[in-house]
């Protein structure tokens, strides 16, 4: 590799971090994209994470964080670490580090799309239950917040 080549590859890694934290992988994706050989580019990379500058478990609490402002559930956040191929050590410490209280989470999403009444039959029950988990919460999450329990 040129001195050339070697300049713009840490050039280009500097600028994609500068915007926002990527994962290991979906750097070496963004690189491929741009044409740069691997064999290039992996060294230059694994200085950045070895630095401190690329870096995994941020990735992962910048996604948890951003997951949790967006009205997301534990699960949903963990499927979306999960394409960006985040290894299971820095999911699962990213997700202990987080202090959040997910029913109470989950009761906020459903009042701020549903109100605070409970589901008035089985039919609007359901349809709660259904925006719940797709926004990725577990049944007793979802439990919890349909039957108002976070308030009592």
């Amino acid at each position: 590799m040129t001195e050339d080549n070697h300049k713009v590859i840490r050039h280009t890694l500097t600028q994609l971090l500068s915007r926002r934290e990527h994962g290991f992988n979906e750097l070496i994706f963004k690189l491929e994209k741009k044409g740069f050989n691997q064999d290039d580019f992996l060294p230059v990379l694994h200085q950045f994470k070895q630095a401190n500058i690329q870096s995994d478990s941020r990735f992962v609490e910048m996604h948890y964080r951003a997951g949790i402002s967006k009205g997301q559930g534990p699960t949903r956040i963990k499927e979306v670490l999960k394409q960006h191929k985040i290894e299971d050590s820095d999911l699962f410490a990213g997700f202990s580090d987080i202090d959040v209280d997910w029913f109470e989470l989950a009761w906020v999403v459903k009042c701020k799309k549903f109100g605070e009444l409970p589901p008035k039959d089985t039919k609007e029950k359901a349809k709660q239950q259904r925006f719940l988990l797709y926004r990725g919460f577990s049944y007793e999450h979802i439990e919890h917040a349909l039957t108002n329990e976070v308030n009592s």
